[in-house]
């Protein structure tokens, strides 16, 4: 009888031990992390300048140094001497950052395509590429880059001024 008093008694307590083993609890922090809201601005203009009216369509082009090449004869005009777009983005350094290029709201038979990007010396810009931007430095900083494209136009163009818009759009990854 003592032995199956001592063998109950061991059976309970393996059977408490084993349920003491069933349940555990451990704890891990809570983190943020809050950095600088993206911000875009619009500098200056794609601008193209003045060119003489071509009979046949056919394609100009800005590079980021705003020099011009194509088809048309160009004018040496002053008052419209052709740019190179230009933005600035306000963003957290070290965060990755996508950079979307694209035409927007064109005037018939006139397209932006083959898009280059430079970054303006003196800012915090990193790498500058037409999918991506790096910012250099801590916390919030500001780097401005420059937009050249690929202007196509139809044969006898007839629009002066605005044939559309260069829209870039930025992204946090």
């Amino acid at each position: 009888m003592r032995s199956l008093l001592i063998a109950a008694a061991a059976v309970s307590a393996i059977a408490g031990s084993a349920a003491a083993q069933t349940s555990d609890s451990k704890t891990v922090d809570a983190k943020v992390k809050f950095i600088t809201a993206l911000s875009l601005a619009a500098g200056s203009p794609l601008n193209y300048g003045t060119l003489i009216r071509p009979t046949s369509a056919g394609t100009v082009v800005i590079d980021t140094d705003a020099a011009r090449s194509g088809d048309p004869t160009t004018v040496a005009d002053t008052a419209n001497a052709p740019t190179a777009a230009s933005f600035t983005i306000t963003a957290e350094a070290g965060q990755s950052i996508q950079l979307a290029l694209a035409q927007d709201s064109m005037t018939s038979n006139y397209a932006l395509s083959a898009f280059t990007v430079a970054a303006v010396a003196g800012g915090s810009c990193g790498t500058v590429t037409t999918t991506s931007v790096a910012i250099t430095g801590t916390g919030s900083q500001s780097c401005t880059f420059k937009v050249g494209a690929t202007l196509g136009y139809p044969a006898n163009p007839t629009a002066n001024g605005n044939v559309g818009k260069l829209k870039a759009t930025v992204n946090y990854q």
